[in-house]
């Protein structure tokens, strides 16, 4: 009867110790509760495999390594670990991230990939995610990758209408627009993202208040 009250009490203390760890997250009308992990975490859990790297602002841009204390099998666990880690790369807001469902795939012969896109007042913000990378095999997450940009202060409304930027990139390229362009944010600037058709500039992306062209994509010519 002594060793049944020993045992319980030692699992009562385990799930006190878990449960310290875990913070409520609203998702609609349902609370998800997910494990914060922590630097001594990461370090317990790889020892002296662990890799690092920091941003000049001294926010986490790559762990190479495990943080997640579950198998990761598919995107919806990718969500959990990425919301396990989110607090320690400096992310305070995780309703800024989307999973990417064009970025993110699969690869049974090398590693999953899991993207989770940034936005800033519902504008997807160009080349800002973080990245979960899986060994399928294993199902643990072998390193992160962010390009998370914080501290954010951009005026989302344009300058440069949709039309207006169709027509200039049009007269520019000589080349007509495909569908309707996109506004993103890139380089803390607000942007129109295009796809062109009939010009060697496949892609550009235009600031929304001035028109500058601040990146091209040109087809490869052999």
């Amino acid at each position: 009867m002594k060793k049944f009250f020993l045992i319980l009490s030692v699992f009562i203390m385990v799930v006190s110790v878990v449960s310290c760890k875990k913070e409520k997250s609203s998702d609609n009308e349902s609370d998800i509760e997910y494990t914060k992990i922590t630097m001594e975490d990461l370090k317990s859990i790889n020892g002296d495999d662990l890799e690092i790297e920091y941003k000049s602002d001294g926010v986490i841009k790559y762990i190479g390594g495990e943080f997640a204390y579950f198998p990761v099998t598919d995107k919806d666990k990718a969500y959990e670990a990425f919301m396990g880690i989110s607090e320690l790369i400096g992310i305070e807001n995780t309703e800024d991230f989307v999973y990417d469902e064009n970025a993110s795939y699969e690869n049974p012969n090398g590693l999953n990939h899991y993207y989770f896109s940034q936005y800033y007042e519902g504008i997807k913000i160009h080349g800002a995610f973080v990245r979960i990378s899986v060994n399928p095999q294993q199902t643990d997450c072998i390193h992160l990758d962010s390009t998370y940009e914080p501290n954010l202060d951009i005026d989302t409304n344009p300058k440069i209408s949709e039309k207006e930027a169709i027509k200039r990139a049009e007269e520019k390229y000589g080349a007509e627009v495909k569908e309707n362009p996109e506004l993103v944010i890139r380089k803390k600037k607000l942007a129109w993202d295009m796809d062109l058709l009939g010009s060697e500039t496949e892609r550009i992306i235009m600031r929304a208040d001035n028109g500058e062209i601040i990146y091209e994509d040109k087809e490869i010519i052999d």
